[in-house]
């Protein structure tokens, strides 16, 4: 049931899965599967449940509560950002006023907005109704290596070749503060999840948490041996995560600033460290080729992935429950590998390749905001909407440009 009004009703074997019935869902009421959720007696029905499995009998009502449809944002090396309908494959939309290649690309999270900045030294914000570039964000600080917004959107971080970082108000443009003490930045500033305080690495070997009212440096995290190229905090901001060119990454109390554990196990640089959603888990990547998962409570390696010669990427979905893993070559310019891979967190299992066949070279791959869906794309210019469960394609975008940043509305 949606809204009260019945969806369908439809007859299926016990040792059918959840999967199968929302093939016929899909079928029947022609709404692809990648948006259905199935719930019982308030349970959310995993797909690789079978009906028999997941307590369904004959007669009961499920009720289906429909996802938002997909709409996509695409950045390209020229500087041009396409916003697409992920279902058809079309562009609705092409943003282009940028003057050089383009560094980030984000929605607003309420989705009416886009955020984007470029190596031409200023960010800009769209509005996603009219096309319109509203705000330009310049500080004159030369290029800008990132672009984000605080979770409630009314403020976004920018942070500078420089090792500059600006705060700005979405609503008038005008910046708030300036973050002139990050001389030695090595990574991009990242949010804590209320946006009262942001986290940088630093080539000095350090990281600093930073007040966004203020302007203060409150922590300056101290235990690497090298630089610092990865830094962020857990959901609930109570910790941060660094990663470093002397292979390790650290877990940090983000209030006192001490070292909680030092992940230990890559023989490369960790080129990455990233909170898995609840906090209790991390991924690293690293120049060694591997892939690492970790238990936080423990700082024990769960799970190691992998080959020497790569270089890996790896990322979340927004529930944690699953990871995807890709190759890109050593400047990140383009993929080594013609497939991203799906795993389930809990248990380590490989789900599926999303495979871009012979000739195709995976250059990107992201989760959608919900976890549903991946898009990728590949050295050809060809993008692809997957299901994560299923490992499903359920749409070919054949030329959406060489893309070097792409996101999924909220």
């Amino acid at each position: 049931n949606t809204l009260g009004a019945e969806v369908a009703s439809l007859a299926l074997e016990a040792t059918a899965s959840i999967h199968d019935l929302q093939d016929l869902l899909s079928n029947v009421k022609h709404l692809p599967r990648v948006r259905q959720r199935l719930i019982h007696n308030g349970v959310l029905l995993a797909p690789d449940l079978s009906l028999e499995g997941a307590g369904i009998n004959d007669g009961d009502d499920l009720t289906l509560v429909v996802l938002p449809s997909h709409l996509l944002l695409t950045a390209s090396s020229s500087g041009a950002v396409k916003h697409w309908a992920a279902e058809t494959g079309e562009c609705l939309r092409t943003l282009n006023d940028h003057h050089s290649w383009l560094t980030s690309a984000a929605f607003s999270p309420n989705g009416e907005m886009v955020l984007t900045s470029s190596a031409d030294g200023v960010a800009k914000l769209w509005s996603i109704e009219s096309g319109e570039c509203v705000r330009t964000l310049d500080s004159h600080h030369g290029a800008v290596v990132s672009a984000t917004f605080s979770l409630d959107g009314t403020v976004v971080l920018t942070a500078f070749g420089d090792g500059c970082a600006c705060l700005w108000c979405t609503s008038t443009g005008v910046c708030l503060q300036t973050f002139h003490d990050q001389q030695s930045a090595t990574s991009p500033s990242m949010f804590s999840r209320d946006g009262m305080r942001l986290v940088a690495g630093s080539a000095d070997g350090s990281a600093k948490v930073w007040s966004t009212a203020s302007g203060v440096c409150q922590q300056t995290l101290i235990g690497h041996e090298g630089p610092v190229v990865s830094a962020g905090f857990s959901a609930d901001g109570s910790h941060v995560l660094t990663a470093s060119y002397d292979c390790t990454a650290k877990l940090w109390d983000a209030s006192t600033g001490e070292c909680l554990s030092t992940l230990a196990g890559h023989t490369g640089a960790v080129l990455s460290a990233s909170f898995s959603p609840d906090g209790e888990t991390a991924l690293t990547t690293s120049n060694d080729g591997l892939v690492k998962l970790w238990n936080l409570k423990s700082a024990k390696c769960r799970l190691t992935l992998g080959e020497s010669g790569c270089l890996p990427v790896a990322q979340f979905s927004a529930n944690g429950e699953l990871f995807l893993t890709y190759n890109v070559a050593a400047d990140f310019s383009v993929g080594n590998s013609s497939a991203a891979s799906i795993y389930r967190t809990s248990s380590g299992e490989h789900l599926h390749d999303l495979d871009h066949g012979v000739g195709g070279h995976v250059a990107l791959a992201v989760f959608s905001s919900y976890g549903s869906a991946v898009l990728t794309t590949d050295n050809r210019g060809l993008a692809k909407v997957w299901e994560a469960e299923s490992g499903e394609c359920q749409c070919i975008i054949p030329n959406a440009g060489h893309i070097a940043r792409a996101a999924f509305a909220p």
